[in-house]
């Protein structure tokens, strides 16, 4: 019986494999037969930078995350608040990377590789949106993982369905390749990310659409609305120095990440106090 259960999770883990392979690796592979090597080298670095947020926190997410989904699965009510702190957090450090990469790619770009990487700043853009949302779907995969192999399956297969279609669709829209390929990364990764809050919810979970996201991209619509109407028109952020674009992007950070965290302050100091009684108790114990 265990060595058909592990041979059933080598199966499947090796099946969700290659659909990952096929939806990260298997578009960038087919534009070298579409777009020149420059345009492909711009679109590999884009969506690179694009993939620095989920490559520095999936290692939290496979290990912190994985594990106290794996032990609470059983206790409905601890999954629940494990979810909700998890995605909490999660979507109010994500959403203010994202309006950094929307508001500033060509200051992005500038600042780590120099000018003649600018002209991939409109592909940087198009990808702010799988910026968010990568993460958070890898994160609902790791949920998943400890609950439903077989629905990650369904989610990478519809994640992949839907971009076709939408490369399919908007080719003739859009004439850059490099673009629609952005694009349809932006759009594939939202999409399936509610696929996800679909099969989560078939495990058990509440999900409440306006309490995980009502305020957090409310404020990011309020943000980018101000700064195109107001701030943009009037400064001009192309002949600043590196120390500069950096100074801007540290505060534009800091100041949207205290406003997600400020707009529902209760359930900020609830959570962090939470967090810093548990990281309490267990230096206590390891005293």
């Amino acid at each position: 019986q265990t060595a058909k259960a592990l041979i059933e999770f080598a199966y499947k883990r090796f099946f969700i494999r290659g659909l990952e392979i096929a939806y990260f690796s298997g578009p960038i592979f087919l534009m070298g037969s579409f777009v020149s090597s420059r345009e492909l080298g711009l679109f590999s670095q884009a969506f690179y930078l694009a993939g620095l947020p989920n490559t520095l926190l999936s290692p939290v997410q496979q290990t912190v995350a994985f594990s106290v989904y794996s032990k609470v699965k059983a206790n409905k009510q601890k999954l629940q608040q494990a979810f909700d702190m998890n995605y909490f957090f999660s979507v109010r450090f994500l959403i203010p990377a994202g309006l950094v990469v929307y508001l500033f790619p060509e200051q992005i770009l500038s600042l780590l590789y120099g000018a003649k990487w600018l002209q991939a700043a409109p592909i940087l853009q198009y990808l702010s949106l799988y910026v968010v949302f990568v993460t958070l779907l890898m994160s609902i995969v790791i949920f998943l993982y400890s609950l439903r192999m077989k629905d990650i399956i369904k989610v990478y297969s519809i994640q992949i369905v839907i971009f076709a279609l939408i490369v399919a669709v908007f080719r003739r829209m859009l004439e850059s390749k490099v673009l629609l390929v952005g694009a349809a990364y932006s759009m594939s990764i939202l999409m399936a990310f509610f696929v996800g809050l679909y099969f989560m919810k078939n495990a058990g979970i509440k999900i409440v659409i306006e309490k995980l996201f009502l305020w957090p991209f409310g404020i990011a619509i309020g943000i980018i609305s101000v700064w195109h109407l107001f701030i943009s028109p009037q400064i001009d952020l192309t002949h600043l120095d590196k120390i500069s674009i950096l100074g801007i992007i540290v505060i534009a950070i800091i100041v949207f990440v205290s406003l997600m965290f400020l707009s529902e302050l209760k359930r900020s100091q609830y959570y962090f106090k939470y967090v810093f009684n548990q990281m309490l108790t267990k230096n206590t114990l390891g005293k």
